[in-house]
């Protein structure tokens, strides 16, 4: 086990939630047949992919799954398929992601039960190379620190 902290490549602005692993397999199930989520479990089952860290001081960071809720009002996961099934087969019960505001009002309405999150032990140890730095623009930047150091102070 190691602390990381997280964020989401593409949507950096977005909010990072812990929320009920079954939630998400759910969604990831409605929209794959059986014979796809097999085979994307099966690339998955053993460490995670070097790509989804980036270096960091004094915490690395992870880069959560993005979902999302389509037209139908079904949640699904706009990228990070691969994570979601790494997550699941370390039997993670909550897995964290990220969600946009109107998928966070979504949840709301549905009861659907989720947390703010900034860091989590995560089921591997991977330090990435000083190369892969996080680059934030600077108004995400400042907005993921000061979130960051207001959960410390929590």
């Amino acid at each position: 086990m190691m602390k990381y902290n997280l964020f989401n490549k593409r949507e950096r602005e977005y909010e990072i939630v812990l929320i009920n692993a079954c939630i998400v397999n759910d969604g990831f199930s409605d929209y794959y047949t059986a014979e796809q989520v097999e085979c994307i479990k099966s690339k998955c089952i053993n460490e995670p992919k070097l790509d989804w860290f980036s270096y960091g001081d004094p915490l690395h960071w992870f880069d959560v799954p993005l979902v999302g809720v389509n037209t139908d009002n079904e949640i699904f996961i706009i990228d990070g398929r691969h994570r979601v099934c790494w997550m699941n087969s370390k039997n993670m019960s909550e897995i964290p992601v990220a969600i946009s505001n109107s998928t966070k009002s979504f949840f709301e309405n549905k009861r659907i039960i989720f947390k703010p999150v900034y860091s989590l032990d995560m089921p591997c140890e991977v330090i990435p190379q000083k190369t892969s730095l996080v680059a934030f623009d600077s108004k995400a930047g400042v907005s993921k620190i000061f979130n960051i150091l207001k959960s410390k102070k929590n």
